[in-house]
C-alpha cells in the first residue's frame, strides 16, 4: 500500500521533530561541557550526549538522511568519548566534526547548507 500524503507529512514532521530535540540537547550538553574540566561538568555534559544519541538511534530517518544520522551519531560518541577522557585535544577535533555532522543532518533534512549556518 502507498504511503498517503498525511503520512508521509506526519513522518517528515517527526524527523524533523526529532533534529530540532537532538540540536536542543547538543546545546546543552556542549553547555555542560564547557565546564568539562570543573567539577561535575562532564557529569552535567554526559546525559544530554546519550540523549541525542538515544533521539537519533530512536528516530526513522528518511532515506535521504540515514546516512547523514549514521555519521552523525558516529562523531557524538568520539565526542563523548573525548569529554569523558578530558582531552582537550579530542574534544575540539571531535567538537568541530559533531557540528559539521549536525549540518549536515541538517541539510538532509531541510536542505540547510552549511555555508548558511550562523556561526558563532
Amino acid at each position: 500500500m502507498a504511503e498517503s500524503n498525511i503520512e508521509k507529512e506526519i513522518a517528515e514532521l517527526r524527523q524533523a521533530l526529532s533534529l530540532v530535540h537532538i540540536d536542543l540537547l547538543l546545546h546543552k550538553g556542549f553547555a555542560g561541557s564547557a565546564r568539562w574540566k570543573a567539577e561535575r561538568g562532564v557529569d552535567v555534559a554526559l546525559p544530554e550526549f546519550d540523549a541525542a544519541a538515544q533521539v537519533a538511534a530512536d528516530t526513522l530517518w528518511s532515506e535521504g538522511s540515514r546516512e547523514a544520522a549514521k555519521a552523525f551519531g558516529e562523531v557524538l560518541v568520539k565526542y563523548r568519548e573525548a569529554i569523558s577522557a578530558f582531552d582537550a585535544t579530542s574534544e575540539n577535533e571531535y567538537r568541530t566534526r559533531l557540528i559539521q555532522a549536525l549540518w549536515e543532518l541538517k541539510d538532509a533534512v531541510f536542505g540547510w547548507k552549511a555555508e548558511h549556518a550562523a556561526h558563532g
